[in-house]
């Protein structure tokens, strides 16, 4: 009898909680950087013009200069267009590299 009154009063305290609780840990977070690659921020290519050099040299001397002031002026809108895109790119990867983890 003394044992069953024992192991009942073991048993009653191990159900009610009287034994150690184990808290479980936190979750831990971790921000993860997105940026764009290296290879989305490459400088741009220039094209290469749409005459050779032997089909250039046959033109006139208006029509060379036609061509090359439309290649020119094409060229320079398209690579200062580029470039600012790239540099706002740059720009956002650098002030996202930069940032501190909260």
């Amino acid at each position: 009898m003394l044992k069953f009154i024992l192991i009942s009063l073991f048993t009653g305290l191990f159900l009610t909680g009287c034994f150690p609780v184990v808290k479980p840990t936190p979750p831990t977070y971790t921000v993860i950087k997105t940026v764009p690659s290296d290879a989305l921020i490459a400088d741009c290519h220039i094209t290469k013009p749409s005459l050779t050099k032997k089909e250039y040299l046959l033109l006139s001397g208006e029509e060379k200069e036609t061509f090359l002031t439309s290649l020119v002026l094409s060229l320079k809108g398209n690579l200062s267009a580029c470039n600012k895109q790239l540099a706002g790119l740059r720009n956002w990867k650098k002030e996202t590299l930069n940032k501190t983890d909260p």
